[in-house]
């Protein structure tokens, strides 16, 4: 309806027109930029009102048009609506999953909320510290809050857990608080330094998304362990009923750290341990640098561009060329077209008009050497046009489009090719595109190294023995293995989102691992009271993360949808690895792991035998 107003149109004849469509001509493409060169949301914002505003005004909604929108700009305000919908309400799920999980677990009320109340304060702590440096969150450090749930109330459920085993031996709540911050301030410390770490070795990373989230997540963690250490035992004491017993409390029945040790199977643990070293030849997971695989499902700005990729030459995304002249425009643009890979090219000389002159005579004189060029007639530009072909100190614009999908990898790099050949100071989405993609697998890679790096440091400092320290080392190492290779076959790629999920997970089952390892110290030896001590813990913390992330599972956001899937996967696998490799290597190494009793001795303390 649009092409039948226009007044190049002729029924019958061949269609002109300055529009820009589609191979069918049925629709019709208006490219926007915004004033502000910013990439704010209180830039792109204003923007997309604008243009909703205008299509309200210039096109009745009984003219039977249809208009849609896409662009980044689009794709910006839908992932900040993201955050601020979904993550908002799933990180109170999230809470609210854990709390009721820890509850139950207990069978108590009062120590489990104690607990997410201290967990709770570090939020806003954590905010404010955010507020001062870098300000704001992103899509990678929204989730913030969740990540401190998940892994914060870890060090709640361990002290909860031995104040009870404390209690069971008939002591007032005073001592069992004293007797469990003693004996467990070292392996919650480092648990703590190990999980800390891993967050905080991204702000050295060359990605400033990887930074920013390193830095929050790492002192909102920091800040919880800190309040669990400190307020939530002043909590306790405050709210202490009289519980002194004169005597033990009987155990009644088979525990669950008892049910952990029959279940537990040497040669079970050793296939495990077979299938690891297998699995460690699998290739790393593919990455996905496709942007609208990050985006709903039922995106209608997803569909739109896709769309517009099949069947137009057009794209929201083109490489962007600055040349002085109107004759190096004409050049470049033709120079262009000549290449395999370049769909579309467009400057300023496919829409100026030549007033007294033919364009053909145009042509010839502007070939012509300098010095027999006759001056050449005004040139008339289309106000449509002025601006976006031009700037105002005589510089000219050419932008070439892609010849297909730019999300297909063989595609993209076609046309970069090309692009950087022609080039190198090209500019445009493409370019700067490839190159967060390239900085965010280099920031994966180092974040890889000083992670690892940070992690041996540590256990060092805590355990002083290098076999400890390997053993300590041995559930992150197979817990990415087994996790990568499960991405591999349910064919879970990596992409600049979900790739967040490796540090929590090398945190997690880094803690697993020095739990069960500290309290095999603890008990001499005995792997019956090491998972009666530590089992429950262990298992009710990873289930903890699993809850508070598996909320995100629900959003319509395919990229936080797959953070939460290869989240679950690899602390699933931390939690198996963690309660049956690890245990097998102790007992199997048992003579060696327990052979200096000074080392040993550190960890034990004498259960008190009064009140």
């Amino acid at each position: 309806r649009v092409l039948e107003k226009t007044p190049q149109f002729v029924p019958g004849q061949e269609v002109t027109y300055d529009y820009l469509t589609n191979h069918h001509h049925d629709t019709l493409y208006l490219f926007v930029q915004p004033e502000n060169i910013q990439t704010d949301v209180s830039v792109i914002q204003p923007l997309l009102k604008s243009i909703e505003q205008v299509v309200q005004e210039v096109i009745p909604v009984t003219s039977g048009i249809r208009v849609g929108y896409t662009g980044i700009p689009r794709y910006s305000l839908d992932d900040q609506e993201v955050i601020q919908r979904d993550v908002s309400r799933y990180s109170l799920l999230s809470l609210g999953l854990v709390a009721i999980l820890f509850v139950f677990a207990f069978r108590s009320a009062r120590r489990p909320l104690l607990a997410v109340a201290t967990l709770l304060c570090s939020v806003p702590l954590t905010l404010a510290i955010a507020a001062l440096w870098p300000g704001h969150l992103t899509l990678l450090s929204a989730p913030f809050a969740m990540m401190i749930f998940g892994l914060g109330i870890d060090y709640g459920i361990h002290l909860i857990s031995h104040a009870e085993g404390e209690l069971n031996h008939g002591v007032s709540e005073a001592l069992a608080v004293e007797h469990t911050l003693r004996e467990l301030g070292r392996s919650l410390a480092t648990a703590c330094f190990t999980s800390t770490a891993v967050l905080l070795v991204l702000t050295l990373s060359s990605f400033l998304g990887f930074r920013e989230l390193g830095f929050i997540a790492g002192v909102g963690l920091l800040l919880s362990f800190l309040l669990m250490m400190t307020l939530f035992p002043a909590l306790l004491l405050l709210t202490a009923k009289d519980e002194r017993r004169n005597a033990p409390r009987p155990a009644k029945g088979r525990t669950f750290g008892d049910w952990l040790y029959c279940c537990h199977r040497p040669w079970f643990a050793a296939v495990l341990l077979i299938i690891s070293v297998a699995l460690s030849a699998v290739a790393l997971p593919r990455f996905d640098s496709d942007y609208l695989n990050l985006q709903p499902v039922d995106s209608e700005s997803v569909r739109l561009e896709r769309e517009m990729v099949l069947d137009s030459d057009y794209s929201p995304y083109f490489a962007a060329f600055v040349v002085d002249s109107l004759d190096e425009a004409g050049s470049l643009a033709a120079l262009l077209r000549s290449y395999d890979g370049i769909g579309l090219v467009r400057s300023l000389s496919d829409f100026i008009t030549l007033p007294h002159i033919s364009e053909t005579e145009f042509e010839r004189l502007r070939k012509l050497p300098p010095e027999e060029r006759p001056a050449m007639p005004e040139l008339e530009i289309p106000a449509a046009y002025d601006g976006i072909f031009n700037s105002k100190d005589g510089q000219f614009a050419v932008y070439a489009y892609p010849d297909g999908n730019i999300w297909d990898p063989a595609v993209e790099a076609k046309f970069l090719s090309v692009v950087r050949e022609v080039d190198a100071s090209a500019t445009g989405m493409p370019l700067l595109g490839q190159l967060m993609i390239s900085r965010t697998k280099h920031a994966l890679r180092e974040s890889a190294a000083f992670a690892l790096i940070a992690l041996v440091v540590i256990l060092a400092w805590d355990f002083r023995r290098p076999l400890l320290v390997v053993l300590g080392t041995i559930t992150p190492l197979l817990s990415m293995v087994w996790m990568h290779a499960a991405m591999r076959f349910l064919d879970i790629p990596y992409n600049p989102l979900n790739i967040m999920a490796l540090p929590i997970v090398i945190g997690i089952s880094v803690d697993d691992g020095v739990h069960i390892i500290h309290r095999f110290l603890a008990t001499a030896g005995d792997l019956r009271e090491t998972f009666r001590t530590s089992g429950r813990s262990v298992v009710l913390t990873s289930c903890t993360t699993l809850a508070a992330f598996a909320c995100l599972g629900l959003t319509t956001h395919q990229g936080l949808r797959s953070f939460s899937v290869i989240l679950s996967l690899g602390v699933s696998f931390a939690l198996l690895l963690s309660l049956t490799i690890v245990p097998w290597l102790l007992t199997s190494l048992r003579s060696f792991v327990i052979s200096d009793r000074s080392l040993v001795s550190d960890y034990l303390h004498p259960k008190p035998t009064s009140v």
